[in-house]
């Protein structure tokens, strides 16, 4: 019995385990994307909270942003700046930003298009073309 005990008991620790890994790579382990702003700035509106309440002096930009990555592959992604006065991103500027399968990590910066990797680059001219017509 203590036999069936411990061989359980190991197993759940093992699943636990990966499971536990799972969700902290899909949400914390990131990596570079690069984007380009869209021309339409988003309509400043009052930040609201998980229920849906007001925040007293706080506005948010709402952005939807198809981000590429390194090898091409592209993933779409929410993106709010809150802020008391929050600064829109600049139109059609490119963005890079540290991104996972659930969350953008680290902030979009603005840079030159020269430093996104050509396949990314590529990516994001087609998607353009693409979209325009």
């Amino acid at each position: 019995m203590k036999k069936i005990g411990a061989i359980l008991f190991i197993g759940l620790f093992i699943v636990g385990g990966y499971t536990g890994y799972r969700y902290y790579a899909d949400t914390y382990k990131g990596e570079k994307a690069y984007a380009q702003v869209p021309l339409e700035i988003p309509e400043r509106k009052q930040t609201v909270d998980d229920n849906q309440k007001s925040i007293d002096g706080q506005y948010s930009l709402h952005y939807r942003l198809t981000f590429v990555k390194s090898n091409g592959k592209t993933q779409v992604m929410d993106y709010e700046r809150t802020d008391k006065n929050p600064q829109p991103l600049e139109p059609n500027a490119y963005i890079e930003a540290t991104i996972s399968k659930k969350r953008i990590i680290q902030s979009p910066v603005k840079i030159d298009k020269k430093e996104i990797p050509e396949k990314a680059f590529a990516q994001l001219n087609n998607r353009k073309t693409t979209s325009d017509n």
